[in-house]
């Protein structure tokens, strides 16, 4: 890493702070009432510039004094992603990536990106929790109207502050293939929003394991038990007990309810399964 790199990044960190108070203040609802800890927001340009917005610069100059260079993590699930689009990625429980290492280094684990891939940049939104803290990943799947609408607000609040001087030049570049490319027919993000009127879960008894929601994800797909069964190599009279186990979860009546709820949350399935 060069030294123009680590000067640029002093300036950096100084526009970050001075930006510290404001995305604390737009974060503060969010953090005081559920276990998330740290928020960032994140711009990947296809220029090689990078924003960074967050609640804890402390991380950024950690970065930088580790001499550790900004990266994208999920380059594979991106690749797989359709424009203007958002998936979700999980961080992983083990972090072997630099940047990951180096935020649990900070403390800072169980995390998510939300991410959309547009035609000339990449935006971020990354919520994390305490390092130690359990079912972080359930959290994320079974919240994420609550992040969606933060995500909408923070956009609202925040657009026209993101000028030229929050940028880092690096080296970053978009990952040099995309499969479902589709650039005549982009989906516009925000008119997925059912921020009015969410469906209410309660965070101790609405928790879908990863098996309920393998279920559920086929389900949606028109499978029925037995083929869901052999997709998930599991028993039939197992793949019945899960989906009626989501249906508790969700108060859904039948399946026909059941299926209008996943409908609903259609973009969480794609993007953990990708199929």
């Amino acid at each position: 890493m060069n030294q123009e790199y680590l000067a640029h990044g002093e300036e950096f960190v100084l526009n970050c702070s001075s930006m510290v108070h404001t995305i604390k203040a737009i974060s503060r609802p969010l953090i005081e009432n559920t276990k998330i800890s740290n928020f960032s927001y994140l711009q990947f340009e296809k220029s090689g510039k990078v924003i960074n917005l967050t609640t804890d610069v402390e991380v950024i100059k950690y970065r930088f004094q580790e001499k550790i260079k900004y990266q994208i993590l999920f380059e594979q699930e991106l690749k797989d992603s359709k424009l203007n689009e958002p998936y979700i990625y999980l961080w992983p429980q083990n972090p072997s990536s630099d940047i990951l290492k180096s935020l649990a280094h900070q403390g800072i684990g169980n995390g998510c990106n939300i991410f959309i891939r547009k035609l000339d940049l990449i935006e971020v939104y990354s919520f994390a929790a305490d390092i130690n803290e359990p079912n972080m990943q359930s959290f994320y799947i079974n919240n994420l109207n609550t992040l969606k609408g933060f995500i909408l607000d923070f956009k609202n609040k925040i657009d026209g502050s993101l000028d030229n001087k929050l940028k880092l030049d690096t080296d970053i570049k978009f990952p040099s293939t995309y499969n479902n490319y589709c650039e005549k027919t982009p989906s516009n993000y925000f008119d997925n929003f059912d921020i009015k009127k969410p469906r209410k879960m309660n965070i101790n008894s609405t928790i879908l394991t990863m098996k309920e929601i393998e279920c559920c994800f086929y389900l949606m797909q028109g499978y029925q038990i037995k083929d869901i069964a052999c997709c998930t190599n599991l028993a039939p009279r197992t793949v019945e007990s899960h989906i009626n186990s989501a249906k508790l979860k969700t108060n859904s009546i039948n399946k026909g309810e059941l299926l209008a709820f996943l409908q609903l949350n259609n973009w969480i399935f794609n993007s953990l399964f990708h199929k």
